[in-house]
Order: C-alpha cells, then sequence, then structure tokens
C-alpha cells in the first residue's frame, strides 16, 4: 500500500431534511465514489426506503441517494426532502 497516493474524497456537512410539518438538520456525509453497490456492501440503502427523498430526484427513486442508520430504527419518523442547495 502507498500512503501517498488520493484514493478517495469525503465531504461532511450540515443539511436539512424538510417536510410540512418541520424542519430537521442532519449531517450529510458525501463520500465521492460513483459506484452504489460499493455502498451497498457497506450498509447503504437508497433513501427513498426511508421516505427520504433528495430535492433533485424528480422521479423519486434514485441509487445515489444514501442513508445508513447509525442507530437502527433513527430514520423511522423522519421523512422529508433534503434540501442541499
Amino acid at each position: 500500500m502507498h500512503y501517498d497516493e488520493l484514493i478517495g474524497q469525503v465531504v461532511l456537512y450540515k443539511t436539512v431534511i424538510t417536510n410540512d410539518t418541520v424542519k430537521i438538520i442532519e449531517l450529510l456525509l458525501s463520500p465521492i465514489c460513483k459506484n452504489p453497490d460499493f455502498y451497498h456492501k457497506i450498509g447503504f440503502s437508497p433513501t427513498n426506503k426511508y421516505e427520504i427523498f433528495h430535492i433533485r430526484d424528480k422521479d423519486k427513486n434514485a441509487e445515489w441517494s444514501m442513508a445508513r442508520e447509525l442507530e437502527e430504527g433513527y430514520l423511522k419518523n423522519i421523512k422529508g426532502t433534503i434540501n442541499t442547495n
């Protein structure tokens, strides 16, 4: 292994999930890897599984918008739209 080579990049920032009644502030981890299968292998699922949709996902079935619960059931009562604008 060569420790002087860049193998990936991660961006972490605050984002908002909104619906008609609530605004939820969450942390968004945005790793730079274009292969959804990689994230599925480490426990990520499309956010539409939780009824959470990215504002740019017009069809509401994007594979690229994913979530992983750090605590099981955490997203159970969170529904809405991720707005990264």
